[in-house]
């Protein structure tokens, strides 16, 4: 399954206006650091939710190791970052 048959690829607008949503929630995250603040963001994922479109686990992890690389320049994910993936399937 490719993120373009997922709800995390639901077209360029959606797309481009969820890592702009990520770029703003890392930006505040690294802001908070700068203060002293032991700040963490989570980004909790649905894997295989019943209710929507199901997104596996590999889809997920796909889909954020190129967003990582698109905005990052590695597929690691930066540090104070904290990705749960929960499966309601």
């Amino acid at each position: 399954m490719t993120t373009s048959n997922t709800s995390i690829g639901r077209g360029k607008k959606g797309s481009k206006f969820w890592m702009q949503t990520l770029v703003n929630r890392l930006s505040f995250l690294v802001e908070l650091r700068k203060q002293g603040i032991d700040a963490k963001l989570i980004l909790l994922n649905l894997v295989d939710d019943p209710t929507h479109i199901k997104t596996g686990l590999d889809d997920w992890l796909r889909h954020y190791e190129e967003i990582y690389q698109t905005m990052l320049g590695t597929t690691r994910c930066p540090d104070h970052v904290l990705l749960i993936n929960m499966d309601v399937g």
